[in-house]
């Protein structure tokens, strides 16, 4: 988080309308129990739309783009020993199901990044890990996938 960084504000009232600024200052208080802190941003008000009061979402737009390797959240079997996912190989007589463990990094709505373990292209098991073990014979069935997303928005949330 910095001063400079763009400010994008999205609103129930104006669907598919976005207003746009700068970060203008950070409080440097944070609260430990959420993890969250304060910042002030200054964002043109076209036409007067934006009012006192109003509810609005916020993103602030990180300047950094970095390549990384990402995958569902759900394709992750969390354990004890150490996380893993199940690779897609080819085998004699069908596909097989390879566990690896993976270092996870920073998760993005229903991605996680993959920092070590796994790389870009490989074909992954998303669900049902936990009902696989190493070397398993599988069955591809991808009309039943999951439709994971950066900003996921939950119609019961």
């Amino acid at each position: 988080m910095a001063e400079g960084l763009e400010v994008r504000l999205s609103l129930d009232t104006f669907p598919g309308r976005e207003f746009s600024g700068k970060v203008q200052a950070i409080d440097p208080a944070l609260d430990l129990a959420n993890r969250m802190f304060r910042a002030r941003g200054l964002v043109e008000n076209e036409g007067g739309l934006l009012r006192p009061g109003m509810f609005v979402n916020v993103d602030i737009v990180q300047p950094e783009i970095t390549s990384v390797v990402a995958i569902p959240g759900t394709a992750v079997y969390y354990q004890a020993f150490g996380n893993t996912v199940f690779v897609i190989k080819d085998g004699d007589g069908g596909k097989l199901v390879e566990q690896r463990f993976v270092e996870l990094g920073q998760t993005k709505g229903d991605y996680v990044s993959i920092l070590s373990g796994v790389s870009a292209g490989e074909e992954i098991v998303a669900t049902g890990a936990f009902k696989l073990s190493n070397g398993r014979a599988v069955v591809v069935d991808n009309t039943k996938g999951l439709r994971p997303s950066f900003n996921p928005q939950p119609a019961d949330s």
